[in-house]
């Protein structure tokens, strides 16, 4: 079964934010991704389930 990836900007672009807050997210350790490296070039591509956790809320505390 293959991956389905997303870049870091469909990512910003989904959740709502900027792309560089998901590199930073990336480089911090926050959000866990693929690095591809071509060269000098770095690139990175998350997977579609990891996404699916951070885009379902979670409840409240106490209603667990």
């Amino acid at each position: 079964m293959e991956q389905e990836y997303l870049t870091p900007r469909e990512i910003a672009k989904r959740l709502r934010v900027d792309d560089t807050t998901v590199r930073r997210w990336i480089r911090t350790g926050a959000l866990e991704a693929e690095t591809i490296r071509e060269g000098k070039r770095i690139r990175h591509r998350i997977r579609k389930a990891t996404i699916a956790t951070i885009e379902t809320p979670s409840p409240p505390p106490g209603l667990a």
